[in-house]
């Protein structure tokens, strides 16, 4: 399965030097770190560089004048799979058209749904090294500086260019901010986003001018991180959603891993789903055909890196021959030393030239042993070996794509049950918004009827509540917020949504959720209501709500009494709850319907033991009967 890929511009090669073999330079020095014997990777050949390692280069010129160069690595892990690494370089040669480089890793297997980690390749890091790496306008530098107001202009038309693939990651800064430790550690959170995304960390003023160009609604503020995806529109409400926020709180609060791997995901999910030029496709299906039309006329001893076989034992000319018989020194009268021939070396010789006729007969139609008819054998094994040798390449690639095709096609269901779910749930959110606006107005004619004028008054800014997450890692950092619910669970699980969800509508209805957990603790503390189900049937004066028909009080039965079930939905609590430290949450609030997906959040009403909620997961719906 794809896992990684890089597509960028270069606008300048260290030292001004040639773009290729500046590149290629890197793909041997990388080889050698890994002790593979690079200096055997040469145009025109496939060879094997280490055990079970196979590496092909293939370079061409056009009759344009550009230059290209192909450059694969497939390394065998035995049960594990083939990881492969291929590299596409070309210089189009022309002014006003950059190079560029693709550089992608297929690892073995995949799945759709959690799709395997790999991480940064070193060949990526070296390449940019040594070249200005662009994507469309950003600049591709890992080793992040600070952005002065001088910058912000270009960097502003970097975010809006149409041609940028991959995401930006803008970090904000004010005066009460060291600079220096500030930046290194937006450059640790990035790390998995090399020659994937663009970092930008703005001083002071920069923040400030960035805010007057993008607006109110694109700004990012000192101490946090905004990505932004391909495609910004400044001044558009809806797209400003798309792009996330990262908040201080939850970097201060991260474990140096999480948001790391959370971002990484982020960068790869952008550039692998974005379709690359098809100009580079037609480079690649061109240098493709052209390795294999190479491997058709190499020599057959660059399949595998053998030592030099012994020369064959001369054919004797008949296989009758006598072998001669007394001391070497009885054959000195004819000047020549005739070997000494055993009768077992003789029968061997029979059986080794009877043998050979048969081949002979097999292959060409002919079993007489002449020097011609063996050279033809021996080109038609040679020839043999090279068509092994293509056949099992593009066996290789027959089943990279039907894997590809069978990851596409799951891929494809998935998205057709989510689009099912998601256009259901957008119905259920529209006639839930007719009904409240209804309300509304029916409220305030009532109010209005007792001289209540103020009823048609905006919300003043005491009156309005704080703005729901972004994120589920901001979600996560706001449990402070709320009196009697204490999160117990997994981040981890929970922060992986954000993958599924980029606009951030679960975690707002996540937070929906958990307000009116809070208040409904409150409630039943004073005595004014006895269950959840009870509160959400009849929202008390006030206080939060949610739709009743999104909330279970317990699993069915079968999940409850089945272990492979009821297992997965044991959650942490403290001790004074339960002296295990954990307890079955079957109590769970539906965040969404979203094919195999489905959010939900698991929780233990514990109010009145000690006054709280305990919430052990918040995440993908967990297995049942009918989703396992």
């Amino acid at each position: 399965m794809l896992e990684y890929r890089s597509y960028f511009t270069a606008d300048g090669v260290a030292d001004d030097a040639p773009f290729i073999t500046t590149s290629l330079a890197q793909v041997h020095a990388w080889l050698r770190s890994k002790r593979y014997e690079a200096d055997l990777v040469v145009s025109g050949r496939t060879v094997g560089i280490g055990p079970a390692v196979e590496a092909a280069l293939t370079q061409e010129r056009a009759s344009d004048g550009s230059e290209s160069a192909l450059f694969r690595l497939e390394e065998k892990a035995g049960s594990g799979g083939t990881w492969t690494t291929q590299l596409l370089l070309h210089d189009p040669r022309h002014h006003g058209r950059l190079p560029w480089v693709w550089l992608d890793v297929v690892a073995p297997g995949g799945d759709v749904e959690r799709r395997r980690w790999a991480a940064v390749p070193r060949l990526a890091s070296s390449l940019l090294e040594v070249l200005d790496a662009r994507d469309g306008g950003a600049r591709l530098d890992p080793n992040i500086t600070t952005t002065t107001v001088d910058d912000v202009e270009s960097l502003v038309t970097a975010l809006e260019d149409p041609h940028r693939r991959g995401p930006v990651f803008v970090a904000g800064s004010d005066e009460s901010l060291p600079m220096q430790p500030w930046r290194q550690l937006i450059r640790k959170l990035l790390v998995q986003t090399t020659g994937l995304a663009a970092g930008y960390v703005l001083d002071p003023a920069a923040t400030t001018a960035f805010a007057e160009l993008t607006g109110g609604t694109h700004h990012v503020d000192a101490g946090t991180m905004r990505t932004y995806l391909p495609g910004v529109q400044l001044g558009d409400d809806f797209d400003a959603r798309r792009h996330r926020v990262l908040h201080t709180a939850t970097i201060l609060q991260d474990d140096g891993k999480r948001i790391v791997r959370i971002l990484g995901a982020r960068a790869r999910e952008t550039t692998l789903d974005t379709p690359l030029p098809r100009a580079a496709v037609r480079v690649e299906e061109r240098l493709l055909r052209q390795t294999d039309n190479e491997l058709l006329g190499r020599p057959a001893d660059a399949l595998t890196r053998t030592t030099t076989p012994p020369p064959p034992r001369p054919i004797p000319h008949s296989v009758d021959q006598e072998a001669p018989t007394g001391r070497v020194g009885d054959s000195a009268s004819t000047g020549d030393l005739a070997p000494v021939t055993s009768p077992v070396a003789a029968a061997e010789n029979v059986e080794t030239r009877l043998a050979l006729a048969s081949a002979l007969e097999r292959v060409l139609g002919s079993g007489a042993v002449t020097p011609d008819a063996v050279s033809a054998l021996a080109e038609q094994a040679l020839e043999s070996a090279r068509l092994r040798a293509v056949l099992a390449r593009r066996e290789s690639q027959l089943d990279t794509l039907t894997n590809t095709v069978i990851e596409l096609r799951d891929q494809v269901e998935d998205l057709n049950h989510r689009l099912d779910d998601e256009q259901n749930e957008h119905g259920i959110t529209a006639q839930d918004a007719r009904e409240q606006t209804e309300l509304v107005r029916a409220l305030r004619l009532r109010l209005n009827r007792v001289a209540a004028t103020e009823a048609w008054a905006p919300l003043s800014d005491t009156e309005r509540e704080s703005p729901v997450p972004e994120s589920f890692g901001d979600l996560l950092s706001r449990f402070s917020e709320l009196e009697h619910v204490v999160w117990t669970g997994d981040s981890g699980t929970t922060e992986e949504l954000d993958e599924r969800n980029p606009l951030g509508g679960w975690a707002g209805k996540t937070w929906d959720a958990l307000r009116a957990l809070d208040d409904y603790a409150r409630e039943r503390l004073a005595g004014r209501c006895t269950t959840f189900d009870a509160y959400l049937k009849d929202i008390p004066s006030g206080c939060h709500a949610y739709p009743a028909n999104r909330h279970a009080r317990d699993e069915s039965d079968d999940v409850k009494h089945t272990a492979k079930y009821a297992a997965p939905r044991l959650f942490v609590v403290p001790a004074s709850i339960d002296p295990s430290g954990r307890v079955f949450m079957g109590a769970h609030i539906k965040i969404a319907q979203s094919g195999m997906i489905s959010p939900r959040m698991h929780y233990f009403d514990a109010v009145t033991t000690d006054g709280h909620i305990y919430v052990g997961y918040i995440g993908r719906h967990l297995p049942t009967q009918k989703t396992n």
